[in-house]
């Protein structure tokens, strides 16, 4: 796979190597459009589209120093991308069956009292996830993931630009999930074995 079009020259990927900025912003305005429209043709969700394509780019300049030459930089960004869309996947099954279990009703287990013990538990952990969050990205995400506001209405009601609620989001969210994973983790092995829990 070659991209010799998009290619930096091999000063340049030297410079890239050293962590200089301005190659690394050159590299993102050269991919972004390209490796951003592959993510949301897969995802179909623009909003983890954008956090996987920026994610992919972190990862880039953490691994630089394993590239062997410019003509590589693409090929591993796009390798990134696929690992993390696999990621999301996976994160969003966990969110998924999380979400069936809440909008069926936790008591609907009241005839299994260790069973409805672990749900009440896995929604505490969500309530405590979210109040642990800073004050306003607690906000946002409340408006926006349970009260289902637009950017746009909360740029408005804050006073900031969207761009500013989009990143305070995406950050809110992963940190919510982070927290959701650690106690799926911690408890699907418990679970396992009742035949009517969907985890």
């Amino acid at each position: 796979m070659k991209f010799s079009k998009r290619d930096i020259t091999d000063r340049e990927f030297e410079a890239f190597k050293t962590g200089d900025a301005f190659i690394f912003r050159l590299l993102f305005d050269r991919y972004h459009v390209s490796l951003y429209r592959y993510v949301v043709g897969i995802t179909k969700n623009e909003e983890e589209a954008e956090d996987i394509v920026q994610e992919s780019f972190i990862k880039l300049f953490e691994y630089k120093d394993k590239l062997d030459g410019a003509h590589g930089i693409y090929p591993f960004l796009f390798t990134l991308s696929k690992r993390l869309i696999l990621q999301n996947f996976r994160r969003n099954m966990v969110r998924m069956r999380y979400d069936v279990h809440l909008k069926q009703g936790w008591y609907d287990y009241s005839d299994d009292t260790q069973r409805q013990v672990e749900l009440n538990d896995l929604q505490r952990t969500l309530t405590l996830a979210i109040d642990s969050l800073p004050e306003k990205q607690r906000e946002i995400y409340q408006m926006h993931k349970l009260f289902e506001y637009t950017y746009q209405e909360i740029a408005e009601r804050m006073g900031v630009s969207i761009h500013t609620i989009k990143n305070q989001f995406i950050t809110a969210s992963r940190k919510v999930k982070l927290q959701i994973e650690k106690h799926y983790n911690c408890f699907k092995e418990r679970v396992s074995s009742h035949s009517h829990f969907i985890f």
